[in-house]
């Protein structure tokens, strides 16, 4: 459930400190709704099934099946119904069958989408059940996020034409969004992923350099706000998306951000950002 399972978490726990579940011996997940018996057979099937896909993608032809495969691929990853060793299985999957570990080999747009909404779907895994990433699992991953999402965004910048509409992608943890334009564009089209996520205008930092001919590549993300905090139970994260990270590239493919100045427009409540000043609601 996403609502709050305190204090008597489904007649199967209590609540000692952070509005948390402490679990009864027997049961588990955060709200302490099954029994551990369920969860163990369920891990077990799980891993089989997990196993199967491993072997069987390369078999695959048509994109149909692919898009099958992946939809059944991102089911599986449910961030609360999995442990460290089934969801290593399908991050494998993700590095060796889609590629996601070699930048040289584009996502089609299926695999883009896929690739994402189970790259969140480990990442809130990971912030629920080891949020101070003491486990080889979430490090492991925290290692491989970055390069995952540097090639998910590079494959929907392949072949974009400059100044089209900018590509997002929206998941749960994570929203990315893709654009190739140039300054004049830019300076006249905020970038946002979503009505939570903030407003960013890129805009050049000395006028007298400005070209409107050459066109950069953007790689914006935005994270789900309190992410890997120990404290904050699960089901009071909200839809806000305000830890933004973003890349400019040049034609070259060389990193252009020194030639921009950013103007961040927050959602409702939220304070300017670090290294930021206010002006305004900016």
């Amino acid at each position: 459930t996403q609502k709050n399972p305190c204090p008597n978490c489904m007649d199967h726990g209590s609540c000692p400190q952070n509005e948390m579940c402490a679990c009864a011996n027997g049961w588990t997940l955060p709200d302490c709704s099954l029994s551990l018996d369920d969860f163990l057979e369920m891990i077990t099937l799980k891993t089989k099934l997990i196993k199967t896909l491993n072997e069987t993608y390369e078999n695959l032809g048509s994109e149909q099946d692919k898009e099958f495969y992946l939809s059944n691929l991102a089911s599986l990853s449910n961030p609360y119904f999995n442990t460290n060793q089934t969801l290593s299985l399908i991050q494998g999957i993700l590095s060796n069958h889609l590629q996601l570990a070699n930048s040289s080999v584009p996502l089609t747009y299926h695999e883009a989408i896929y690739s994402s909404n189970i790259l969140s779907n480990l990442i809130k895994y990971a912030s629920q059940f080891d949020c101070r990433a003491e486990t080889l699992f979430t490090q492991k991953l925290s290692n491989d996020t970055v390069s995952y999402l540097d090639i998910i965004s590079k494959s929907d910048l392949n072949e974009k034409l400059s100044n089209q509409d900018p590509a997002t992608i929206k998941t749960d943890a994570f929203d990315i969004l893709t654009f190739r334009g140039t300054q004049c564009y830019l300076m006249e089209n905020p970038l946002t992923s979503g009505q939570y996520n903030p407003n960013i205008t890129l805009l050049p930092k000395d006028n007298s350099t400005l070209n409107c001919d050459e066109s950069f590549d953007i790689k914006y993300y935005a994270f789900q706000e309190g992410l890997f905090n120990c404290s904050l139970p699960y089901y009071k994260l909200d839809q806000t998306k305000s830890s933004v990270s973003l890349t400019i590239l040049d034609s070259q493919g060389k990193d252009a951000s020194s030639q921009f100045q950013m103007e961040v427009v927050l959602p409702p409540g939220l304070d300017c950002m670090k290294g930021c000043s206010s002006r305004g609601n900016k």
